[in-house]
């Protein structure tokens, strides 16, 4: 009994080692955030290519949602529309993103994540100015502020 409680305690500090390693390594800057398309009841997708100011389609309907692509690691967004934050449960969506192929995709398990791609529950508006902003959580630091008229 006491060697399995050896075994058990030896495992434990292994893993516990393990956590510390990946934590300690160095975290990718925020180098990009992006609005990157809008979809609603009344228009379905519109994708937005930058330099963007606001939608070409008039949205609204039953249902609104924002996409927001994010490279790198931030502190943790902020989303608002219409000037109000979006509360957390207004987050659909959180969904890590690598590189395979030299293109940003859904992450398979098991490799380095490298951004994500967030969708926000905009139902209950039927159009604003929709603002996402983010700090990179290490050096350099970099703001990111992005916004769009939804029409």
């Amino acid at each position: 009994m006491e060697s399995i409680k050896t075994l058990f305690a030896a495992a434990i500090l292994a893993a516990l080692s393990a956590t510390a390693q990946v934590q300690a390594a160095p975290v990718t800057p925020l180098t990009r955030a992006d609005i990157i398309a809008v979809e609603s009841a009344n228009c379905g997708l519109e994708n937005l290519y930058s330099p963007y100011v606001s939608t070409t389609c008039d949205h609204g309907g039953a249902w609104l949602v924002v996409y927001v692509l994010e490279v790198g690691y931030g502190r943790g967004g902020k989303a608002t529309m219409v000037g109000d934050e979006l509360p957390r449960s207004a987050l659909l969506m959180s969904q890590p993103l690598c590189t395979i192929n030299r293109q940003l995709t859904s992450c398979p398990s098991g490799l380095p994540v490298e951004g994500y791609l967030y969708a926000y529950n905009l139902s209950g508006y039927q159009g604003g100015r929709f603002a996402y902003e983010n700090t990179s959580s290490s050096h350099p630091f970099n703001t990111f502020y992005r916004w769009i008229i939804i029409w």
